[in-house]
């Protein structure tokens, strides 16, 4: 068995896992192998002089919106520990240009320890109320009322100890819904509010801010704000007329060895990271359930990528999403295709594995992909009792598999002969069509 990867038959009807011929045989197929990697530099991987310039422009006018958020409210300042860089630009997997950046604004809270609990729920209930990233199929997690209780009605003048002054506990209070339930929605609400009090420092044009660079005269930027789920998400438009959006999502940061139950496999990246967020995610099914969090353990996922991953498994996973994307196939969200290349990263003893080719690794995460789809079941890496796919409509995941399936035997059946194979499928026509000549030839 491969990667104590589970055998058991698929069931849309296809072949339980194995190694691809190509993982047997070891070879490096030279020509596909230069292939690959020419599509992975200029049609997948982000521009490295983009990255430098947009990046600094990005931090620029986050810099500048955290501290007039910091200026004008003084409980975001006294509440506000830091921003962390989410997503898949700083895991190193964005595809395309860096447009979009995900930011986590780290808010802390009077929190007190063992006292955040998990509710148990019906198998049937439970599968309605979980999202993916969160938590197991028999169990959600939310602030349950002890911790309430203990923090607000019978202990308040404990937090005002705590904390330096009386702001923290009257913004605790206020994002308390009727049964003292912390609720994500009155903590979104009042961000927003904090952001736009930040904005109103600026000069208004139309639906637009104008933002500017005080270190630096001159350098000007529009910025329009939109709300996307938990997030507010910031339309920028630079001088030279290209548009990035930033989601800035207000998160609570918690201590895994205080307030995750067993069942999570955080050991071995405790040490390093003890700290996860609950973030503010509305479950669509669940439209009334305003005291379910969803858990985010950014920290650690970076770690297990950078296990063996910084090397070669990126590009693999930055080479699914592109295929992903060319097959047009939104259901396999970037989370499930780096769920597949964490799981296989962490069931490797050693690097052996990852010295195969580009091609070779890349076939094999594609014949792990069309398995699971075959299952129809991609665990969530954290806590595997919580399949990733039983929100999505059985139909969606007979259609990925397919499509993934008829990849696999195309690329298996054709590569020795024709390399060009993995063109064809990973890049869409008019990029196919923009192949130098020499590069064609070659393969």
């Amino acid at each position: 068995m491969l990667g104590g990867w589970q055998r058991s038959p698929d069931i849309f009807g296809g072949s339980s896992l194995v190694e691809s011929d190509l993982m047997r045989s070891r070879s490096s197929h030279g020509r596909a192998n230069v292939l690959l990697e020419y599509i992975n530099k200029n049609y997948v991987s982000l521009n490295d002089d983009d990255m430098k310039k947009y990046g600094a422009e990005f931090r620029t006018v986050l810099d500048c919106i955290i501290q007039k958020m910091k200026e004008k409210n003084k409980k975001f300042n006294e509440c506000y520990q830091r921003i962390f860089f989410a997503g898949s630009y700083w895991d190193g997997l964005k595809v395309g240009k860096p447009t979009e950046f995900d930011v986590d604004i780290v808010i802390k809270l009077p929190f007190i320890r063992n006292l955040i609990q998990e509710t148990e729920k019906p198998r049937k209930e439970a599968s309605q109320t979980t999202t993916k990233r969160t938590v197991k199929p028999t169990q959600f997690w939310q602030n349950v009322r002890e911790i309430l209780i203990i923090c607000v009605n019978l202990h308040f003048c404990c937090i005002t100890s705590y904390f330096t002054s009386m702001l923290i506990s009257r913004l605790l209070e206020s994002l308390l819904d009727c049964r003292r339930y912390l609720t994500q929605s009155q903590l979104r609400m009042w961000m927003e509010s904090v952001l736009h009090q930040a904005l109103g420092c600026f000069p208004q044009e139309g639906d637009s801010w104008v933002l500017y660079d005080e270190k630096q005269p001159g350098r000007q930027y529009m910025v329009k704000v939109r709300k996307s789920g938990p997030a507010l998400t910031l339309n920028i438009l630079l001088l030279d007329g290209f548009r990035m959006d930033v989601d800035l999502v207000p998160v609570i940061e918690l201590r895994c060895s205080e307030h995750l139950p067993y069942h999570f496999k955080l050991q071995q990246y405790s040490d390093r990271h003890d700290t996860f967020f609950i973030v503010p995610k509305p479950n669509k099914r669940l439209p009334k359930a305003d005291d379910c969090w969803r858990l985010a353990f950014h920290e650690q996922e970076r770690a297990v990528l950078a296990t063996y991953g910084a090397g070669i498994m990126k590009p693999v996973c930055r080479l699914l999403k592109k295929l992903r994307d060319t097959l047009d196939l939104p259901m396999l969200t970037s989370y499930y295709l780096k769920t597949l290349v964490m799981k296989v990263i962490s069931e490797k003893e050693d690097d052996r594995f990852f010295r195969n080719s580009l091609v070779n690794l890349f076939v094999h995460m594609l014949v792990v992909l069309k398995h699971q789809l075959g299952l129809g079941s991609i665990n969530y890496f954290w806590d595997e009792n919580y399949n990733l796919l039983e929100e999505c409509r059985r139909e969606a995941v007979r259609h990925c598999y397919v499509r993934i399936k008829n990849v696999v035997e195309d690329i298996q059946k054709n590569i020795e002969m024709d390399p060009l194979v993995l063109a064809r499928n990973i890049l869409n026509d008019e990029e196919f069509r923009s192949l130098p000549l020499d590069i064609v030839e070659y393969a």
